[in-house]
């Protein structure tokens, strides 16, 4: 595909399978490393669990906005009188609302999972894999353009690499305290190196891939969110992951928390980690 963000897509259906590589992820990826993000989008594209998630996902984000468009008719149905009518409308599309908040979130932290878990177990060459999932996070700029649908619902968003969908920000206040940050960009680079750290971990490290592991997903996005209320960024994976996403080869020297966990602190050269700490 002829645009210049890194991205690559798996789709599977009746007719066989579908990859889409954009002209930004030929650029930024070897060869290597872009064989192991197709494999692993196209093992995406195959697990059913994977798509009926992701199915559900949408679902819950069109839930999620029916609040909003019954304005409209029970506004006209209250207007002519039909009372009844209109109350049911408001209890109807309320809930729908209501289950969309209540749920939306768990479903898409589990498509998440399930995605992971089909890397983790269905991945070749976990080293390529692991540098490629860390290129993508590094980057940022504009998404890979798509339906209408995608760009407002997120639908078959997580068959991309960098998964497709609508640009947010949040902030959440306690007694007039900012308390946590987060924007799309943030959860989504800090997936991405969560997703690299399992890969490295299990596949490479020999560790187990228990569900305790997948909990890194939401610790990570919660630590992040938590660090962006304050101004600051919370390292994932040896990056620093702020309120705009990785922020590791843009950020000023200085001292920041130790990735290697060793120390506290340790000196960033504004190009690279150093050997000075800080207790």
């Amino acid at each position: 595909a002829a645009h210049p963000a890194p991205n690559v897509a798996g789709f599977a259906d009746r007719r066989g399978d579908a990859l889409v590589v954009t002209d930004g992820a030929v650029a930024l990826l070897t060869r290597d490393q872009l064989e192991a993000v197709a494999a692993a989008q196209l093992a995406i594209a195959h697990e059913p669990i994977c798509r009926r998630l992701d199915g559900a996902s949408s679902a819950m984000r069109l839930f999620q906005v029916a609040g909003f468009v019954e304005f409209v008719p029970t506004t006209l149905l209250l207007s002519i009188g039909l009372w009844q009518v209109g109350l049911a409308v408001m209890v109807l599309f309320g809930t729908a609302t209501a289950a969309g908040w209540l749920v939306g979130g768990r479903v898409r932290w589990w498509s998440s999972v399930a995605a992971d878990a089909v890397c983790v177990r269905t991945t070749r060459h976990p080293g390529p894999l692991v540098e490629a999932l860390r290129a993508l996070a590094r980057w940022h700029g504009e998404q890979v353009k798509t339906t209408g649908l995608t760009q407002w619902t997120g639908a078959g968003g997580t068959q991309w690499a960098i998964v497709l969908g609508p640009r947010w920000t949040s902030t959440t206040s306690v007694n007039g305290r900012v308390t946590d940050r987060r924007s799309a960009e943030m959860v989504e680079d800090a997936r991405l190196l969560v997703r690299a750290g399992l890969v490295r971990r299990v596949c490479l490290g020999g560790d187990d891939a228990s569900m305790t592991s997948y909990e890194d997903i939401a610790a990570t996005v919660r630590n992040a969110g938590r660090a962006a209320a304050s101004g600051a960024a919370a390292v994932v994976e040896g990056e620093l992951v702020g309120l705009q996403g990785v922020l590791t080869r843009a950020t000023p020297p200085g001292w920041h928390p130790d990735p290697a966990g060793r120390a506290r602190l340790r000196w960033w050269d504004g190009t690279r980690w150093t050997e000075h700490t800080a207790a």
